[in-house]
């Protein structure tokens, strides 16, 4: 909408679209990048994830052994929340 369109009456109808759009913005953000935050910070934090030895596709792959695919979203409920919160307001 740009700033010379009117805007419709029902700024109910507007507000529920941008609640629900934002929403399910802040839902897939966490699902897609979850996975890449648990990488990074299991390479910062995580002794046996550090050196030279230990890259990106290591870590992966230790991830994927040892916690099966679902260690990639360890932890996952609480940023979920939040950030659907977040980002519908």
């Amino acid at each position: 909408m740009s700033h010379n369109q009117k805007r419709s009456s029902d700024w109910r109808k507007e507000f529920l679209y941008t609640a629900i759009c934002g929403s399910l913005y802040g839902g897939t953000n966490t699902i897609v990048g979850h996975p890449f935050d648990t990488i990074k910070t299991k390479m910062q934090v995580q002794s046996e994830h550090m050196g030279l030895k230990k890259g990106v596709f290591q870590t992966v792959k230790d991830v994927a052994i040892k916690e099966g695919p679902l260690g990639f979203y360890r932890g996952w409920i609480p940023p979920f929340m939040g950030s659907v919160i977040y980002r519908s307001a």
